[in-house]
């Protein structure tokens, strides 16, 4: 995954601001410091190298603002600029910094504005809370507060298993030179600008674009890649999209599952900011157009509920095999579902094997002991593995579709019927 955050890194007056889109809006979002554009003419521009290795500089049309912190101690601002960038959606980070958490600073400092690029990138390490819940951070190499100037701005990120987070917004040097040469830097975190946006009707919440809607997710889902007959299955990969765009245009948002399921979507103590993760909403677009047709019903949050305890989807963003995860999978939320149940496994990683056959079932609860007291699951059942049928999301995929791909180059617009039949069919025997 390149961890090169100049596409949401912008430069706003004589510092940095970080791009942040939302869904359903034609502008997107600049975070900044405020102290850069109070009272000022604001000016925004896009920093890049085109194709042919060369600097490019492209001003971005402000639509409003700025719209600032009411604070005189919170230095956070926002502006509306056109929704031009043809950029991924950034995830928020949740969670409390930690010394643990590995986040880099970037932006464009005046240190380097006579140069055509001027993008800087800089990890920070060690970090700590003070006074109106900034949050103080050391960058790992030594910098003066003239090479930093004009980061302030610039956006605080993280990233993990191909998904880029937000965490916070910088907004100066902890410190004068001419007080201490610790290098450290004022981190703004997001609630600063949640404040804002609570006073202002016109401003949209700062929630990650494809939590609001599955829209952004469609290309990424079930694209049934490896198959040698390419453009023979195109029409069964068109057919699966129109079943995604069914899904996509009810109400039945990623926001709404999170807010329903909470930790019941994860596998057992996988961090808590995952739940905002592209990976894991992917994931549950494809098994959403899984359910759609093996169910053969709509699926909304009047029904969702029972449906997921009848088949479970619990994701971990390891970007390893999931059986690997075996002991933490045993370990997840199981509460709701009645034996023979499903439950279907997701992870960043396409798994080298999808199934566990029955006749594995014993030695993989032998080497994975897990006691009654660790495993969550209702009285009467016995172990995850024994009472419901374990699987990977990937093998609808591979086993419905990919492996028999011969099966599906026939179809066409004159029998979607039977295609939707095949599928089911397919579907349905992998639970047997």
């Amino acid at each position: 995954m390149k961890h090169d955050y100049i596409d949401f890194s912008l430069i706003v007056c004589g510092g940095s601001g970080c791009t942040f889109k939302v869904h359903g809006v034609d502008y997107m979002y600049v975070l900044t410091a405020k102290h850069l554009v109070e009272g000022q003419n604001i000016t925004v521009k896009r920093r890049f190298i085109d194709g042919d290795g060369n600097p490019k500089e492209v001003p971005l049309k402000v639509l409003a603002g700025p719209f600032l912190n009411d604070n005189i101690h919170k230095d956070a601002a926002i502006l509306k600029v056109e929704n031009s960038l043809q950029i991924e959606s950034l995830a928020r980070w949740e969670t409390p910094l930690t010394i643990e958490t590995e986040i880099t600073l970037a932006g464009f400092p005046n240190s380097r504005s006579k140069k055509p690029y001027g993008f800087r990138m800089d990890k920070l390490t060690s970090r700590n809370t003070k006074e109106y819940n900034y949050v103080e951070c050391k960058l790992s190499t030594p910098s003066t507060y003239g090479e930093i100037v004009g980061l302030s701005g610039g956006g605080i990120f993280y990233s993990a298993n191909g998904q880029h987070y937000l965490a916070g917004i910088q907004s100066k040097m902890a410190a004068d030179d001419n007080d201490e040469m610790l290098n450290n830097v004022d981190i703004m975190p997001l609630a600063f600008f949640d404040e804002i946006i609570a006073k202002h009707d016109e401003l949209v919440p700062l929630v990650s674009e494809h939590l609001l809607c599955f829209s952004s997710l469609k290309s990424y889902a079930l694209k049934l890649e490896g198959c040698y007959g390419g453009s023979q299955m195109d029409f069964t990969r068109a057919f699966l999209q129109d079943i995604t765009d069914e899904i996509i245009e009810n109400q039945l948002t990623p926001t709404v599952i999170r807010d329903f399921f909470t930790d019941k979507l994860l596998v057992h103590e996988e961090a808590k900011t995952v739940l905002g993760s592209r990976g894991l909403w992917i994931a549950w677009l494809e098994f959403l157009v899984i359910l759609r047709i093996i169910k053969e019903e709509q699926i909304s949050d009047q029904n969702i509920e029972s449906l997921f305890n009848e088949f479970r989807l619990i994701y971990s963003d390891t970007d390893g095999d999931w059986t690997n995860e075996l002991p933490q999978i045993f370990r997840s939320n199981f509460y709701g579902m009645a034996p023979n149940a499903k439950v279907i496994v997701a992870t960043q990683a396409t798994p080298v094997k999808w199934f566990i056959a029955n006749k594995m079932i014993p030695n993989i609860i032998s080497a994975n002991p897990v006691t009654k007291k660790q495993m969550q699951i209702d009285i009467g059942l016995t172990h995850p593995l024994q009472n419901f049928k374990l699987m990977h999301l990937y093998a609808f995929q591979r086993m419905g579709i990919i492996d028999k791909e011969d099966e599906y180059f026939n179809f066409s617009a004159l029998n979607e019927t039977e295609l939707l039949e095949k599928l089911k069919t397919e579907f349905n025997a992998i639970f047997t």
